[in-house]
């Protein structure tokens, strides 16, 4: 009888473990996740500002992100807020963020001299 009611306990632990982890993400991941769109962002940033200096003559109106920075690795980015002094990038992240639901989301502001962050949601 000890021994049935010991599978039985055992059973039900792997039963919880294993429900556990379909609906949970590896933490590490999550936060290298998050690491690869920041770092992302930073680089699309630099690129804007280049533009900002080179190409745009002062201005960031007409900066895009080129296709092979569209979607990487890491995630998907966009631009918002286009004006000539500023614009702001988005990142969306592959892997689910905080509340493991919507994906990791940052938001950058690029000017002329500094690149700032603007919200991390998620």
């Amino acid at each position: 009888m000890i021994k049935s009611l010991f599978v039985i306990v055992v059973i039900s632990l792997l039963m919880v473990l294993s429900c556990g982890k379909e609906n949970s993400q590896n933490p590490k991941s999550v936060l290298d996740n998050r690491d690869g769109v920041a770092s992302d962002l930073f680089n699309l940033g630099a690129r804007a500002q280049l533009y900002y200096r080179q190409e745009g003559a002062g201005s960031f109106v007409g900066f895009k992100i080129s296709t092979n920075f569209i979607e990487t690795n890491n995630g998907k980015y966009s631009l918002e807020n286009v004006l000539a002094q500023s614009i702001s990038i988005v990142g969306v992240g592959k892997l689910k963020g905080n509340d493991n639901i919507n994906p990791i989301k940052i938001v950058i502001k690029i000017l002329p001299d500094r690149i700032e962050p603007v919200n991390e949601i998620n």
